[in-house]
């Protein structure tokens, strides 16, 4: 699965290696199928699932003026664009611009075999295994000219995130996710009963819920509290992360305080899982509160097709390559986990009305680092894929020289407020 809780496809399940893509609208219609399977289970692992596609996924795949979007997204892309193997190197039979006929499996069976239409498997040496597909080469620029399927339905993830934040049962209602709105819930809760909530979640791990009850009705809050806030509290009394907390409400003014503490976390175990011949890559990600965080190298930004032919004339409306001339190969440090620093302060252009703006940020987090070499982390086979990070730990003394560079602090910057980025890392110690 991804960094942000869901399975990796674009069309065919892909590998863990995370210069492979998933689909934008793949990551959509989870989020409808996590909210509807909230609403009939009650099971609060799966909102953690839904606001990790809420909030990195989504705005992931788009430029943050939301007039472009990308086919597919990758952990690590520090090209958005058209980029393949030379013509001489074995080809990806997946290659083709969106038109599926292959399996990708190694050894595989083509078009017309058993898994096909016709029946009838030949076999097909192809080794893939986490082998970026077409899709990961020629469909993960920002723009317009995606299969239409994108385009028509990414504008439906957020609103209908909001409309399932607050579901009602009988004479109770439960909030999902603390977002900032205003409900009238029905006549047959609370009689009626109004819920404000103030927050700025995910940016602030507070939240203000006032609950207006008619005189004469009650009524039962069920507060999802996610399961990576441990030490989460309900006006003061501790609420057990990964439930459901219940809160009875009589007739009047109700105000619950709740607060979802937000510290560092390093996952480590992301990356190709390795086999007999090969260690698994082990490689980190740095998560805070339903956020992950990456790298984000500056921007080179270029219009490679724009539709003015097509009336009325959208001038926003194009199709992009965005490059970066950054260095990005970077290796965490992890021998002290306590040198991993949040840093609250915005940076001077950020507002909440453009929140995953990807030329600003809400905050970040520093983390210790070294520059690894080209030949110790590189590109995938002479295109500007990155390649599968290395297998950690990294062990500098016995690299040769130049492998590992200085220790310095990088910043990371939440995955959804960029369009190139690293989100998976090597690590040393």
């Amino acid at each position: 699965r991804t960094l942000s809780r869901m399975l990796r496809s674009h069309q065919v399940f892909c590998g863990r290696a995370p210069h492979r893509g998933t689909e934008t609208c793949a990551v959509v219609e989870a989020m409808a199928s996590l909210e509807q399977a909230f609403s009939v289970l009650g099971d609060p692992s799966l909102v953690d699932r839904l606001e990790a596609l809420a909030f990195n996924a989504l705005p992931a795949a788009l430029t943050d003026d939301m007039w472009t979007h990308v086919y597919v997204q990758q952990a690590n892309s520090v090209f958005a664009g058209d980029t393949h193997p030379p013509l001489s190197e074995e080809q990806d039979p997946s290659r083709r611009r969106h038109s599926l006929h292959y399996r990708h499996v190694e050894g595989g069976c083509t078009a017309g075999s058993a898994d096909g239409p016709a029946g009838g498997c030949r076999a097909h040496r192809h080794s893939l295994h986490d082998v970026p597909s077409g899709e990961d080469q020629t469909a993960n620029f920002y723009g317009v000219s995606h299969f239409p399927c994108c385009i028509t339905n990414f504008p439906q993830g957020w609103p209908k995130f909001v409309a399932s934040a607050v579901l009602t049962h009988g004479n109770a209602f439960a909030v999902a996710s603390f977002l900032p709105l205003n409900a009238t819930l029905p006549d047959a809760v609370g009689g009626g009963a109004t819920l404000l909530i103030e927050t700025s979640y995910p940016f602030a791990g507070e939240a203000v819920l006032t609950v207006s009850v008619p005189q004469g009705h009650s009524t039962t809050a069920y507060l999802r509290i996610p399961g990576w806030a441990a030490g989460a509290s309900v006006n003061g009394q501790r609420a057990a992360n990964g439930t459901v907390h219940a809160v009875p409400l009589g007739s009047g003014l109700a105000t619950l305080r709740v607060r979802l503490p937000q510290p560092i976390r390093v996952e480590r175990g992301w990356g190709v899982l390795g086999n007999v011949s090969s260690p698994p890559a082990d490689a980190a990600v740095v998560r805070r509160g339903p956020l992950l965080f990456s790298l984000r190298p500056a921007e080179q930004r270029r219009v490679v097709r724009d539709y003015r032919r097509l009336l009325p004339y959208r001038p926003l409306a194009v199709d992009y390559e965005i490059s970066t001339r950054e260095a990005w190969s970077f290796a965490l440090d992890l021998s002290d986990l306590g040198a991993l620093r949040f840093e609250p302060l915005a940076s001077p252009g950020w507002a909440e009305s453009l929140p995953f703006s990807t030329s600003e940020y809400p905050f970040s987090v520093r983390v210790p680092a070294r520059l690894l070499s080209n030949a110790t982390w590189g590109y995938w086979r002479g295109t500007n894929i990155t390649a599968q990070p290395p297998a950690s730990p990294i062990d500098c003394d016995a690299l040769p020289s130049g492998a590992c560079g200085p220790l310095e602090q990088i910043r990371l910057v939440p995955f959804g407020s960029t369009n190139l980025r690293i989100a998976v890392f090597p690590w040393s110690h």
